[in-house]
């Protein structure tokens, strides 16, 4: 099982690519937990009505509904083409899920764990998920847990705020 979550903005996130990808391999499920257009929705409905594409619009990511989905998750995909820094991919490193994501979301992964997608195609989709089903169980629990912990540390608030003070020290002086 695998995820796409994103916010708005469901093409620019690589929505059609991952769908895409799900819809050629029946034995894959897909979970989209996100805010999709109404258009876009239009447009893969025939994708969104196969039985291993499941559709959740947007869910608050402490909520147990959610929570509920990463249990059954082992991987996200995010194959956007533009994000300063994704907060989505952000927050599925810190949930543990395995993370095939584009180099364009903006998110630096430790070495040696996760997957870069070598182009945003849905055969570079096919082949990130597929060598990632050839990893070994454990393998993947290793690599889970080194991304979730440079995750919960890179990306934890109070990294952010000790940066930012850091930042204003540095540059207005004193005590910020």
């Amino acid at each position: 099982n695998f995820m796409w979550h994103f916010g708005w903005g469901a093409i620019r996130k690589g929505f059609d690519l991952v769908v895409d990808t799900f819809a050629r391999h029946p034995s894959w499920n897909l979970a989209i937990v996100s805010k999709v257009q109404p258009d876009v929705l239009k447009a893969f409905s025939k994708h969104l009505a196969l039985p291993n594409i499941q559709y959740y619009g947007w869910m608050n990511v402490s909520s147990p509904g959610f929570h509920e989905i990463v249990r059954n998750t082992i991987g996200f995909i995010a194959p956007s083409c533009s994000e300063g820094q994704s907060p989505a991919v952000a927050t599925c490193m810190q949930l543990g899920m395995y993370p095939i994501i584009s180099r364009q979301t903006g998110i630096d992964l430790p070495e040696g764990c996760g997957m870069y997608l070598k182009d945003l195609t849905v055969e570079a989709i096919e082949e990130a998920v597929n060598n990632m089903l050839q990893l070994s169980d454990d393998e993947v629990k290793n690599q889970i847990t080194t991304c979730q912990m440079d995750a919960l540390f890179r990306y934890s608030r109070k990294r952010y705020r000790d940066t930012m003070r850091s930042h204003l020290e540095k540059y207005i002086g004193g005590e910020a």
